[in-house]
């Protein structure tokens, strides 16, 4: 139940999230997550099988009643198949439970729609019959570990006498701070009393209820009964894990520079897909891969409906299989002359019906972006990075890009934590060489913005254009002793391109195995980009020096909801509420130098100096 999810080496440090973007971004798009639950639920049979590998963020609604747990395929390592259910401290919305807490509490719950054990059809379900309830679980993965104190349970409703019984749990802690692997859980309905119409059952985690903490993952839930299906085993071949580009290095370069170049060093002529077989039947697999355009015309194919990988299997055994890709992007159809993309899709085909248990693990797709920047990250954020006890620390990200070109900004993922650090100093730097330091640009007396959206990146666009070499580094100082929250993607390594400065030297990031999420973005243009380089409007205050009261100049009323934050000299927040008026009586406070800054729905304002006489 701690608040801080620590690596620490020397003076790196991986934090934990107080919020989840992905959540966030999602409910801005498909409205209010809780209208979708509001139905009675339906009662289910034998079997019920659910993997969490279909689309969406949350628990689908034919099975389950709520939407507490965060479906994906980012935070769970070596996933039994494609997506997990993930337990944390955030509700449906991605916002801590208990803002700020620091006791532990029932955190997320994952609730069953009612299952009909009554009878199977013909006659009554009897204890006989061995049901079970099987599934697999996971602590910490690519998150936070859950404390020796903190629990994950599994519960049944008995729908006669109306309550839950606990029937198994299991503690938290891990080793050395390493995650676990995933492990096989059946358990065995014991008591006739379950056997009835309307039983139900639920996971629950109990940990720190303040943020994105306390990582449990879930998957591949089932109820059976042994004594009908005549085996404990599963039948299903399915993807394990999902994409995160087609290109050998980056997962986006600028649509412009990928046409212009002649190299192919970008493309692969191979691409691997990771799948697992738990049964060994059928002998043969069909695996098919399909590249469309914006237009949906055919790019490029692979594959053979008949079975192309080609057995036997071992039961349960993980596989990679390796395919040639044997064709580049096309150069037309396109969005502009800045910016592309390609959808793909790989899938299973002669996998029969008996032994393939779910059909939505058998697809998986990606877009591959060609917009203007340069990006090593997958888009999301796990974690935050922070170099801690580190005044003037710096960190840096090399890139190796295809050509020379205008350099006009930076795109960088600050994580939202505890701690807000929206009113810090720091200097964006790009390097030619860091043995020996060599420093090309610097734009000083910028702040971290905080940008709530899948793809939060705060856009810097820079007051001076240059041509960027072919081989640079981009990255920012920080000027106080504490860290920026810089994001962290753990799903891609990029480690021999990430360094950090807290004593003069330079040195590879060591902390953990991930990414720097900073994007440098090129051409003629800005447009390509995140469309958020607001984050960097100038905050306007009167009158200042103020008094009893000072107002924000500024409109928000096409941001909606928004928050001010007021802060000391010494970064401690004094002040933090909605913006409701922009006139906000500060009597309070004491005469002295302050901070203030408002952010936001996808928007920040760089902070601004505020004298109290």
């Amino acid at each position: 139940m701690t608040g801080w999810m620590s690596v620490c080496i020397a003076q790196e440090r991986l934090i934990p999230m107080e919020f989840n973007p992905v959540i966030q971004q999602y409910i801005k798009t498909h409205g209010d997550v809780s209208l979708k639950l509001s139905v009675l639920p339906d009662t289910l049979t034998l079997p019920f099988m659910d993997d969490f590998s279909e689309a969406g963020i949350y628990p689908s609604v034919e099975r389950w009643t709520d939407n507490k747990v965060f479906i994906n395929s980012d935070l769970a390592r070596n996933m039994p198949t494609v997506g997990a259910a993930t337990f944390d401290g955030l509700d449906e919305y991605g916002n801590a439970y208990v803002p700020g807490s620091v006791t532990g509490g029932h955190a997320d719950t994952l609730t069953s729609k009612p299952v009909y054990l009554h009878t199977n059809g013909v006659v009554p379900y009897t204890l006989t019959d061995s049901i079970y309830i099987s599934f697999f679980y996971e602590k910490k993965g690519y998150g936070d570990a859950p404390d020796a104190s903190d629990s994950l349970i599994l519960e049944f409703y008995d729908p006669v006498g109306l309550d839950w019984t606990r029937t198994w749990f299991v503690k938290g802690g891990v080793t050395a701070g390493q995650d676990t692997l995933f492990t096989r859980v059946d358990v065995l309905i014991t008591d006739a009393a379950f056997l009835a119409d309307g039983f139900q059952f639920r996971f629950r985690s109990y940990g720190n209820v303040s943020g994105n903490l306390d990582h449990w993952h879930i998957d591949y839930v089932r109820v059976f009964s042994y004594t009908l299906t005549g085996s404990m085993e599963l039948f299903d071949v399915a993807f394990s894990t999902s994409r995160s580009r087609y290109l050998t290095t980056y997962t986006s370069v600028p649509w412009s520079h990928y046409k212009n170049s002649s190299s192919t060093a970008l493309l692969p002529p191979n691409t691997t897909v990771n799948f697992i077989h738990y049964n060994n039947l059928p002998q043969d697999i069909g695996f098919n891969h399909r590249s469309y355009d914006i237009n949906g015309g055919l790019v490029g194919s692979f594959g053979a409906p008949g079975g192309n990988i080609l057995g036997p299997f071992q039961p349960n055994q993980r596989l990679n299989y390796i395919y040639p890709m044997g064709y580049p992007y096309t150069t037309t159809p396109e969005i502009s002359t800045d910016s592309n993309y390609f959808d793909f899709y790989d899938f299973f085909s002669n996998l029969g019906t008996t032994n393939n248990a779910l059909r939505s693990n058998d697809t998986i797709h990606y877009r591959q972006e060609f917009y203007n920047y340069y990006s090593y990250d997958d888009g999301t954020c796990e974690v935050g990075y922070d170099l801690t006890n580190a005044p003037n620390g710096r960190v840096a990200m090399w890139f190796d890009i295809l050509q020379s070109d205008l350099l006009r900004g930076v795109q960088i993922f600050f994580a939202q934590q505890n701690t807000v650090v929206s009113n810090k100093l720091m200097t964006i730097k790009v390097w030619s060489s860091l043995s020996p330091e060599i420093v090309i640009f610097q734009q000083t007396n910028m702040y971290p913005a905080y940008i709530d959206s899948i793809n939060g990146f705060a856009t810097y666009v820079f007051n001076q254009l240059f041509t960027a070499p072919t081989s640079f580094y981009i990255g920012i100082q920080q000027i106080a002793a504490d860290g920026l929250h810089l994001g962290f993607d753990r799903n891609t390594v990029n480690n021999a391109r990430m360094y950090s400065n807290v004593s003069g030297v330079w040195s590879q990031v060591s902390a953990a195995q991930g990414t720097f999420m900073i994007r440098p973005f090129l051409g003629d243009t800005v447009a390509g980009v995140a469309d958020n380089a607001a984050a960097i409007e100038k905050l306007i205050l009167y009158p200042n020096p103020a008094n009893n009261y000072f107002e924000i100049a500024n409109s928000f009323e096409k941001f909606g909801k928004m928050n001010v934050i007021i802060s000391d000299i010494t970064g401690r927040v004094v002040y933090e509420k909605p913006l409701i008026d922009s006139r906000l009586n500060i009597s309070f406070l004491k005469p002295g130098v302050y901070v203030v800054s408002v952010h936001g729905n996808n928007y920040s304002t760089v902070p601004e100096r505020l004298i109290v006489q």
